[in-house]
């Protein structure tokens, strides 16, 4: 009997005294994975306005922008019609085709090229470009087209072409 009530003191000392609270603890370690990726921005809209007849009308330089999040590896850039069919490489209003592809520079590409006209045939702007490791980018700043417009050619309203860009890594 006076073992139980031992036992009974104490827990009531326990118990009663501040700060005495039982407790306990555990730990979890949090782990996560990063995939390997890439994007890629592009300007929405690239406009030439009204083109000079005969001549060339060109854009001001715009900027593509390859975000990757791998700065051990390189990137490619391509440039080409998006168009698989019919008028690959051609700037298109309605049933009217001018004669000339569009041309494009950019990044490696110091002079103006024009556009392939064979289907998903491309031009590379970039062949293995250094990704910023501080800010995972990689940018071509000069991208630039330019249209030539002959006494040939349609007038009309509207004329468009849209460009498809792919990044890749290259190594």
């Amino acid at each position: 009997m006076k073992k139980w009530l031992a036992v009974i003191c104490v827990l009531l000392l326990v118990v009663s005294v501040p700060g005495a609270a039982l407790a306990v603890t555990d730990t979890t370690e949090v782990t996560g994975t990063i995939a390997e990726s890439i994007s890629l921005t592009t300007p929405a809209t690239i406009a030439l306005g009204s083109f000079t007849v005969p001549g060339n009308t060109t854009s001001g330089d715009s900027v593509l922008c390859v975000y990757a999040n791998n700065s051990t590896k390189t990137v490619s850039l391509v440039v080409r019609d998006n168009k698989q069919d019919t008028n690959i490489g051609k700037m298109v209003s309605g049933a009217n085709v001018l004669t000339d592809p569009l041309y494009v520079k950019g990044g490696d590409v110091a002079a103006y090229q024009a556009l392939p006209t064979a289907a998903a045939t491309t031009i590379t702007l970039e062949n293995a470009g250094a990704i910023n490791g501080a800010t995972g980018e990689y940018n071509v700043t000069d991208f630039s087209v330019r249209q030539y417009v002959s006494w040939a050619d349609e007038q009309a309203a509207g004329y468009s072409i849209t460009l498809y860009f792919e990044a890749a890594y290259t190594s």
